[in-house]
């Protein structure tokens, strides 16, 4: 939901928590926005986000189509591979390993 912060804010805020400690600490005017419509006027803040935070969270860019997913998903078979792949080689590891403890 905008705004959107740059991951800096939230690191500013945990590092000032952690060499100042306090119960709590609201970043952003978003943040204090919502605390204080909660605790002043809590049914009409639950309207408001009802009416505006599902718009907020949705876009008209198309999501990429891999088919129906209804019965088994569309990439089971790349993940499978490298699944397979994956264990083969962790077992080929282990395998020369096992070798090489034994000498």
């Amino acid at each position: 939901m905008p705004p959107i912060f740059q991951p800096e804010l939230a690191a500013r805020a945990i590092v000032f928590l952690a060499e100042h400690p306090r119960r709590n600490m609201w970043v952003g005017i978003a943040t204090a926005y919502t605390i204080l419509g909660e605790r002043l006027a809590p049914k009409l803040l639950d309207l408001y986000l009802g009416e505006t935070g599902v718009k907020s969270q949705q876009t008209d860019q198309d999501a990429p189509r891999l088919g129906s997913n209804v019965f088994e998903p569309q990439d089971h078979k790349q993940d499978r591979a490298v699944l397979l792949s994956g264990a083969a080689g962790l077992s080929a590891l282990a395998g020369a390993a096992w070798t090489l403890a034994r000498r």
